[in-house]
């Protein structure tokens, strides 16, 4: 009996271990699921991605890119369902990211966050993350 316990117990482990490491790639590291590409100007995009199907129980996750599809793809940031990314042209070489969040008392999207990227400076750096 106590070594059907043990075992039992073994595999419980061994399954969270797996299930938890799958989840963890899942949501830092895959790209599978293309979800939306939305044009900032002519020639650089957002692509969005799912990584993650929330389900009954929790929230959808998806990552954010900046691209032009041919010299750089930027990783921006990952997001959920209450949280959105928009993209506004500054100048002829800067884009702002600005990152909004539902807020159920004002029932509005807030900014809670930006940051900008050089068009000249990415190209240059020719990267795909």
């Amino acid at each position: 009996m106590r070594k059907d316990l043990i075992i039992a117990l073994a595999i419980a482990i061994v399954f969270t271990i797996v299930a938890s490491w799958y989840w963890y790639w899942r949501v830092h590291f895959a790209k599978d699921e293309f979800s939306n590409s939305y044009e900032i100007e002519k020639g650089i995009y957002e692509e969005v991605f799912i990584l993650s199907r929330g389900g009954v129980l929790a929230n959808d996750l998806y990552a954010c890119y900046l691209t032009d599809s041919v010299n750089f793809r930027k990783y921006v940031d990952r997001f959920d369902n209450k949280e959105k990314y928009r993209f506004y042209k500054v100048d002829k070489n800067t884009i702002m990211a600005v990152k909004y969040s539902f807020r159920v008392d004002y029932k509005s999207f807030l900014p809670i966050d930006s940051t900008f990227y050089s068009i000249n400076f990415l190209k240059e750096e020719n990267d795909f993350d």
